[in-house]
């Protein structure tokens, strides 16, 4: 992945949502950190589960994140963001009559797969088997949900111990 020997790591290395975030320069924020937020709409946004990141600025890049999820499930919100940010895609739209952000399905489902790539490559995954790592070590290691290596290695046809 380019991104990965761009900042000097291996093809199989994690790469951190984190790291990331630093070499774009991004502002990473949850809803209580957004300045100028009503504490009472930031506490109720933290308390929802039906939404895990967004951008929310892309000069300079700011991503707005829901601090509820686990570190895997971030991890994966956050390299599905940068999907976007790689992809070149414009911001989502936000209908203002109904206050629902309006999402271009192709620039989701595009983000999703690259932010999955991000997350988990292929070499990734074969290097993991060649250290026989088991699927827990797997999630473990690279810091990603149950579902979302059994999503790559089922993609990839790479088949898990």
């Amino acid at each position: 992945m380019n991104e990965r020997h761009r900042l000097g790591l291996q093809s199989f290395d994690p790469l951190p949502a984190h790291t990331l975030a630093i070499d774009y320069n991004a502002t990473l924020l949850t809803p209580t950190e957004l300045p100028n937020a009503e504490l009472k709409l930031a506490h109720w946004l933290e308390s929802q589960s039906t939404w895990f990141a967004v951008i929310i600025c892309q000069q300079p890049l700011t991503i707005l994140y829901n601090p509820a999820c686990s570190a895997a499930r971030h991890q994966s919100n956050m390299m599905h963001e940068f999907g976007h940010v790689l992809l070149k895609h414009p911001m989502n739209e936000l209908n203002t009559d109904t206050g629902v952000v309006i999402k271009n399905a192709t620039h989701e489902r595009e983000a999703a797969y690259l932010g999955a790539c991000l997350q988990l490559p292929k070499r990734a995954l074969e290097w993991a088997i060649q250290q026989g790592m088991c699927k827990e070590d797997i999630c473990k290691h690279y810091t990603a949900s149950e579902q979302m290596v059994q999503y790559r290695s089922r993609i990839l046809r790479i088949n898990l111990q």
